[in-house]
């Protein structure tokens, strides 16, 4: 069986001169040519993040949280307190609680999602646990995609939510840095403007239901 080489073909070889040639005579253009080509690779689409980053999780009512970024985790997880369960047409619904600010206990924002799962996992120190699953909206960067992420007690931790490694897909980390995307402003006044909204709402509700009693 014969083997071909390719380098020994004086027709390729001479083609092969010509193109370092023009490689050579243009370095310009081929250093432009895979800058771009880097470029189009999926990670250098990536937003770059510090270990603790400031993130929205807007569809629990979550816009402002810290978080911690770790890359042990598989699962991200959210700090939650005051665990029910409910069913709403054979879905169940877990609603919570969360304190989003640590030096503010008088911020706590009421949440609900559909359980999506339940799974046993394992914390820093190995103890296991059953956990609800839930899925949300994560912003972070500008950017938007779905996470999972499960309902944990980090009561006694100083930042309520972990990011775990399923939800860095457009992300990467960069562990000598913190806050590398900012800090937001007005963090305290969104929540108090969200706070008097519901007691509006809440109010309004209570004084329509009461209408409606006295009328019967």
């Amino acid at each position: 069986m014969a083997i071909r080489n390719h380098a020994s073909n004086p027709g390729e070889k001479h083609h092969d001169q010509q193109h370092g040639q023009h490689r050579d005579q243009h370095p310009e253009k081929h250093s432009k040519q895979h800058s771009e080509n880097l470029l189009e690779r999926p990670d250098h689409s990536k937003t770059i993040i510090g270990w603790k980053e400031w993130l929205s999780l807007s569809e629990l009512g979550i816009f402002f949280i810290k978080a911690k970024i770790d890359t042990g985790a598989r699962t991200s997880a959210l700090h939650a307190s005051s665990i029910t369960l409910k069913h709403e047409r054979g879905h169940k619904i877990v609603c919570f609680t969360i304190k989003p600010l640590p030096n503010r206990p008088d911020i706590i924002v009421n949440c609900e999602a559909p359980v999506i799962d339940e799974r046993v996992v394992s914390d820093s120190s190995g103890n296991r646990e059953k956990r609800f699953v839930i899925k949300t909206h994560l912003h972070i960067g500008g950017r938007e995609w779905p996470i999972e992420v499960t309902l944990a007690n980090r009561e006694k931790m100083s930042v309520k939510m972990l990011l775990g490694r399923e939800a860095m897909k457009y992300l990467m980390v960069d562990p000598t840095k913190v806050y590398l995307l900012g800090r937001p402003k007005n963090v305290l006044k969104t929540y108090r403007n969200l706070k008097k909204t519901k007691k509006k709402k809440s109010t309004h509700k209570s004084m329509q239901k009461a209408t409606g009693q006295a009328k019967l």
